[in-house]
Formats: C-alpha cells, sequence, structure tokens
C-alpha cells in the first residue's frame, strides 16, 4: 500500500470513530448536551380558593360601584326634571343606565370565578337586579323625552310619556325583588362577611 492509501484509510477510521493504529480511543465529535435549569415558581401565598375568592368579591364590588353610580345619576336626573328640565333628564337617564349595564357586565363575570351552585345563583340575581334597572333607566329616560317634546306644544298629550313611566316603575319594582333574594343568598356567603378583627 502507498503512503497516499494508508494515509486515506487511517483518516476514514478516525471519522468513523474507529481506533487509531495506536490503540488509542478517537474521540467522537459529538458535543455534550447542556441542560438549562428551569427556573423555580415562587407559589402566590394563599391557595386556589382564596384567589378564586377574591376575584370574585373584585367583580362584585366592582359591579356594585357601577350599581351605586347608576343609582345615584337616576337621583340626578330627578332632580333635573323637577325643574322642568326634561330633555337634560332624558340625557341623565341614558348616562346612568350605562353605568348600570357595566354593573350587569361586572355581575356576570362574577359567574367565572364562582364555585358554588350559591356563588353563581348570586351572580345571576345582581345581574338580572341591574339589567331590569337598566330596562327601568331607558323607560325612564324614554318618558322624559316624551315629556320634552310634549311640554314644547300648546296642548301636552302625556299618554305615551305616562306609559313609560308605568314600565319604569314596573321594572325597577322587578328588580327591586330580586335584589331581596340576592341580599338573602349574600347573606349565606362566609368569605363575603366582614371578618371582626382581634
Amino acid at each position: 500500500m502507498t503512503v497516499l492509501a494508508m494515509t486515506m484509510i487511517l483518516a476514514v477510521l478516525a471519522i468513523a470513530g474507529c481506533t487509531s493504529p495506536q490503540g488509542t480511543a478517537t474521540p467522537s465529535p459529538t458535543p455534550a448536551p447542556t441542560v438549562t435549569p428551569s427556573p423555580t415558581v415562587t407559589p402566590v401565598p394563599g391557595n386556589q380558593t382564596v384567589e378564586r375568592e377574591y376575584q370574585y368579591m373584585e367583580r362584585f364590588y366592582s359591579g356594585i360601584d357601577h350599581y351605586n353610580s347608576g343609582i345615584t345619576l337616576m337621583r340626578d336626573a330627578n332632580n333635573t326634571s323637577a325643574t322642568g328640565d326634561y330633555m337634560n333628564a332624558s340625557k341623565q337617564m341614558l348616562v346612568a343606565k350605562d353605568r348600570m349595564d357595566a354593573a350587569s357586565q361586572d355581575f356576570r363575570t362574577m359567574k367565572q370565578y364562582a364555585g358554588s351552585p350559591t356563588e353563581i345563583s348570586l351572580s345571576e340575581k345582581w345581574a338580572e337586579v341591574a339589567g331590569y334597572e337598566s330596562m327601568s333607566l331607558q323607560n325612564a329616560s324614554d318618558a322624559f323625552a316624551e315629556y320634552a317634546y310634549e311640554y314644547s306644544r300648546p296642548n301636552p298629550n302625556l299618554v305615551k310619556g305616562n306609559y313609560d313611566f308605568e314600565q319604569a316603575n314596573h321594572y325597577s319594582s322587578l328588580a327591586l325583588e330580586i335584589r331581596k333574594q340576592a341580599d338573602a343568598l349574600q347573606s349565606t356567603m362566609t368569605f363575603m362577611a366582614p371578618t371582626a378583627t382581634p
């Protein structure tokens, strides 16, 4: 064999990982795998139940804030109508309705954090309360707009405006009935009641 042929055979054997003619092993070119340490997750204080109840209550409080804002704006609209400014009273009622719609949305989102049928029911009851209040406010807005139009005429015809107010009162009374049911449910939920300080 020629030196060139011998060199080629040794090169092929070295690449294949075979031993060299001296009997020492040729290292393979495969790199050692690197291990990336996975980050350790620091657990959130408390447990899943506490977090779920916290999120449930956050939605509840947001809904109550919107609900109370809607009631306050409704009272302002009624005060405005008492001065005879029915068009502005109608507009104020629509702003109050927007707040009540936001409350209804908040109460509905409570349901995704509910952990029991009672909690689901409370979410649904409060959403229903806000929904009826929203319908009441829409009817009151319609009534005030109708009054604004009719009182601009020489002979006001208040039949439609009065009907709208009857509807507003009807929905408001439905909201009150459901609110009583919601309050009764709420009183059974221990995590919703304030705890005494030691």
